[in-house]
């Protein structure tokens, strides 16, 4: 007997509900654009932290242009330019005082930035004036009202429209007080707008077709908070703070999907205390819709009772994907550093040697920012690295002559030469976010070089290596190796107990030493676990080698943990990452070490990290060397039921089946 994942029909389910439905779930950093795969998602690149600038804060906006995008955070707003994915920091000059409640759009040909009580409009370089009077305990979201030509301002629980010449309309809607306007969207000559309620009940979606000065409808959306919304299908979507993503039908909501959180007793609600501050798990601009998918930047972080949970009731941050016909998953983790900026100090034979160590691996993107004086070789060009040694590269044209050691000629001297690298050493967080900002398409006609990013940009707030400090950061989806895996659900036995006797794995895209593809399974979950390794900063798990890290276990209980289990790097350094426990030793009365069987990519010896450990078995590493396209997985496990994990890592790897081999031991009779 056997059970295939997907079914015959190649047709992927994921459910984020019990362990039964849909055939995968629990995904991290996968997508399934390619039908009939589940494939690793692209790597995230981060552009500009503030490390750049300090004035660079949570992203609210991003509002494109054909030559550029306005990134409007909670401090200033910047310019940043595609060309070579740099931003600027625009004038302060007669610009808006931006805080928590900013928001940006385009009007009459030109980009408009709300702050604390006005939203003038700028070309790209300056600013002019614009609306005036607006209340600074209040968020001010925007919308374009289309057919009226208006640009429309929220302010607490009232919505002005302004014409071209920041006139306002002598209609104002006002809503009842207990609602503060979180987001507006125009749609068909109606305004769509988007509350919070301020004393806990459950917020409302209006409809205003711009007359007057009452609303035309207002319909619940069973939650405190209406985080966002956007047009869909014909008709208008929002995000809750009950883990709802609802469809609206003209009379009410039809529920398109719910997160995991939804299911838990958990408050998914936001750590904003003023009413001015508009930061809720999903920003006002925290969703953007492509064609029939929908992304949606995620903070996953909740409370019970004022605390943290943890393992199964936790919810991985990010961007997190609906497809119809596949369902809600998670598509990219945030990635932490900013790719790293070395510069060879000479070239011999092809071989260039780097004025410090790069992170590369033969078949990683290395990016020509500056060439000084060398030829074969052109500036603002992607190219592949052959790694010779931590410090040394030669560099390929494709990835498939670095795979084939086929350097390029190069001559010339270094001179001025700059190089990017990928930086590796915290690539996958979902955990610790502080804030999840904005989110946008990237625009076709405003396209970064490959190296940078494509399809997505995304603000993110979230803790950096050390695990104590904020970083934050703009990311795009580049060329960089990732990690991503899913889980099956439970794959129950035939009748009582089965004999599961061996897996096979379909897949494509393993095709450099650093692709891979590693197989897990359990055959029941063990009692408290998954367990996390902080709830304060004492409780961090802290490396002292890339394979060694010790955990306070008073903290939580760590002791569960046994050889052979999964520790899961889910923030700080080393984030994204898995490895299995080899060994375990009594570091003090309260300190458990644990020696990992690999190292963990991007660790430096004392950074901090946050771990889950879980009672996931290895059960097999898939590698380049395997060139047949699947592989057969021996178990010989006796069971009433089973589950796999299966964890991608690079670039292009995709699963096209899981198929489990069993037989009847137990029989009902």
């Amino acid at each position: 007997m056997s059970a295939r994942i997907p079914n015959l029909n190649k047709q992927w389910s994921v459910a984020q509900k019990g362990d039964f439905f849909g055939n995968v779930q629990d995904t991290r950093s996968v997508h399934f654009d390619d039908k009939g795969y589940l494939s690793l998602s692209k790597k995230p690149t981060v552009l500009y932290t503030n490390s750049d600038d300090a004035n660079f804060q949570d992203v609210l906006a991003i509002v494109p242009s054909v030559d550029d995008y306005l990134v409007a955070t909670s401090d200033r707003s910047f310019i940043l330019d595609p060309a070579g994915a740099s931003l600027t920091e625009h004038t302060t000059t007669d610009g808006p005082t931006m805080y928590e409640g900013s928001d940006g759009v385009a009007f009459n040909s030109k980009r408009y930035v709300s702050g604390t009580t006005t939203a003038p409009n700028t070309n790209g370089s300056s600013w002019s004036a614009g609306v005036t009077g607006l209340t600074s305990t209040n968020p001010h979201p925007m919308a374009v009202f289309v057919d009226r030509v208006r640009l429309a301002i929220a302010d607490g629980n009232t919505v002005t429209l302004y014409n071209t010449s920041h006139s306002a309309n002598s209609d104002v809607l006002t809503i009842p007080s207990e609602y503060i306007i979180t987001w507006l969207r125009w749609r068909n000559n109606v305004l769509y707008i988007g509350t919070r309620h301020l004393d806990g009940g459950n917020a409302r979606m209006f409809l205003w077709n711009g007359s007057g000065t009452t609303h035309n409808g207002a319909f619940s959306v069973g939650a405190e908070w209406s985080y966002s919304g956007e047009e869909y299908q014909s008709s208008m979507i929002t995000v809750t703070s009950g883990g709802q993503i609802l469809w609206f039908n003209g009379g009410g909501f039809n529920v398109l999907a719910n997160f995991p959180i939804y299911y838990t007793p958990i408050k998914w609600t936001t750590k904003a205390t003023a009413s001015s501050d508009n930061r809720g798990k999903i920003f006002n601009r925290g969703l953007v819709v492509e064609g029939s998918l929908l992304y949606l930047n995620v903070d996953g972080s909740a409370e019970i009772n004022g605390v943290q949970p943890e393992g199964d009731n936790a919810m991985p941050s990010g961007v997190w994907c609906f497809d119809p016909e596949v369902g809600l998953y998670h598509r990219n983790s945030a990635a932490t550093n900013k790719y790293q900026t070395i510069a060879p100090s000479s070239v011999a034979s092809n071989i260039f040697t780097m004025a410090s160590n790069h992170e590369a691996e033969t078949g990683d993107a290395v990016y020509m920012s500056d060439i000084g004086s060398l030829t074969g070789i052109t500036v603002d060009y992607t190219y592949f690295a052959i790694k010779t040694d931590v410090n040394k590269t030669k560099l390929a044209l494709t990835e498939a002559d670095a795979k084939a050691n086929n350097p390029i000629t190069i001559g010339g001297t270094v001179g001025s030469a700059s190089f990017f690298f990928d930086d590796r050493e915290a690539i996958g967080s979902t955990y610790d976010f502080t804030y999840a900002g904005a989110i946008q398409s990237v625009q076709s006609d405003t396209p970064f070089k490959s190296f940078f990013g494509a399809q997505l940009l995304f603000g993110v707030r979230l803790e950096d290596t050390d695990g104590t400090t904020d970083v934050y950061n703009i990311q795009s989806l580049g060329l960089g190796r990732n990690v991503g895996s899913f889980t099956t659900t439970l794959v129950p036995s035939k009748e009582i107990v089965d004999t599961q006797q061996k897996l096979y794995v379909k897949f494509e895209g393993v095709n450099l030493a650093t692709d891979k593809i590693v197989v897990k399974y359990r055959l029941k979950k063990r009692f408290g676990l998954p367990t996390v390794s902080r709830r304060s900063s004492s409780g961090l798990a802290s490396w002292s080698s890339d394979s060694v890290v010790a955990v306070d276990d008073t903290e939580k209980h760590v002791r569960q943990a046994e050889v052979g289990d999964e520790i899961e790097v889910i923030s700080g350094g080393g984030a994204g990452r898995t490895a299995h426990i080899k060994s375990i030793r009594e570091a003090s009365a309260s300190v458990r070490e644990f020696t990992l069987d690999e190292a963990v990519e991007g660790i430096l010896s004392a950074q901090k990290s946050e771990i889950q450990i879980d009672n996931w078995t290895k059960l097999g590493v898939i590698t380049n060397s395997n060139s047949d396209g699947y592989q057969e997985f021996p178990i010989g496990k006796n069971s009433k039921s089973i589950e796999f994990k299966v964890e991608m890592r690079g670039k292009d790897v995709k699963i096209e089946e899981v198929q489990i081999i069993n037989i009847v031991n137990k029989p009902a009779k």
